[in-house]
C-alpha cells in the first residue's frame, strides 16, 4: 500500500512504478524479465511499456543475437522522471532497514524469503 500511495502521489500507477523500478535494476531488461519478476500478465506489461514509450520515457533497442526480445531503455526524459522516484524509494527502504537491529534485519530477510517461496508455489499451483 505504501508503494501504491507513493505511485499515485507521483501521478502514476503502482504497476508503472514497479516496471520503472525493475528497468532501473537491469542492464538488459526485457518485457519477459519484467513478467517473470512481477508475475504480471504479458499484456499488462506490454500496455505499461507502450504508454511509457508514447510519453517519451522509454525506448526499445534490438538485442544482438536475439531477434525475439528487445531491450528496454530509459530515454533522457525517462531517467529524469524515474530516477528521483526510485532513489527516494531506495533511500526510504534503506532508512527503514537501518532502524532494525542486525538480527531483526536477518530475521526479516529470512522470513521474506520463506514467504516468497511459499507465495510462488501457491501461485504456480493455481
Amino acid at each position: 500500500m505504501i508503494y501504491d500511495y507513493y505511485a499515485r502521489s507521483a501521478g502514476i500507477s503502482y504497476t508503472t512504478l514497479f516496471v520503472l523500478n525493475l528497468i532501473s535494476q537491469y542492464e538488459v531488461c526485457t518485457q519477459k524479465i519484467i513478467c517473470e519478476r512481477t508475475m504480471l500478465p504479458k499484456q499488462t506489461v506490454n500496455n505499461v511499456i507502450k504508454k511509457l514509450i508514447e510519453q517519451g520515457y522509454l525506448q526499445l533497442e534490438e538485442i544482438p543475437d536475439n531477434s525475439k526480445s528487445k531491450r528496454i531503455l530509459f530515454t533522457k526524459k525517462g531517467k529524469e522522471f524515474a530516477e528521483p522516484m526510485i532513489k527516494h524509494i531506495q533511500d526510504a527502504e534503506n532508512t527503514a532497514m537501518e532502524q532494525l537491529s542486525e538480527s531483526h534485519q536477518e530475521e526479516l530477510l529470512y522470513i521474506m524469503e520463506l514467504y516468497d517461496q511459499a507465495f510462488r508455489k501457491a501461485m504456480e499451483d493455481k
